[in-house]
């Protein structure tokens, strides 16, 4: 084990039970976070529609499918954002 492991280590023996819980959930979030890139390099010439890039980043983001609904969304929009009839 190296010398910074070793040193997080000693640091995770210090925290409580559900706050060692929440390291290793940040952990696992930055793991995550590295692997899942829902955009693309700067300097790659990318020859999406406006459409693709935007569902790419929701995809990314994962907020796709966040709200309930009877699939009449784009009718009923203002019933569902402002509780209008």
């Amino acid at each position: 084990m190296s010398l910074s492991a070793q040193k997080i280590t000693a640091q995770l023996l210090t925290l409580s039970e559900q706050e060692q819980q929440e390291a290793i959930n940040f952990i696992e979030f930055l793991q995550n976070k590295s692997i899942q890139q829902p955009f693309a390099p700067e300097n790659q010439v990318n020859t999406q529609t406006e459409g693709a890039k935007v569902l790419q980043i929701l995809e990314g983001y994962e907020l796709l499918g966040c709200i309930e609904g009877d699939g009449h969304l784009s009718e009923n929009y203002k019933k569902y954002l402002w509780d209008h009839k």
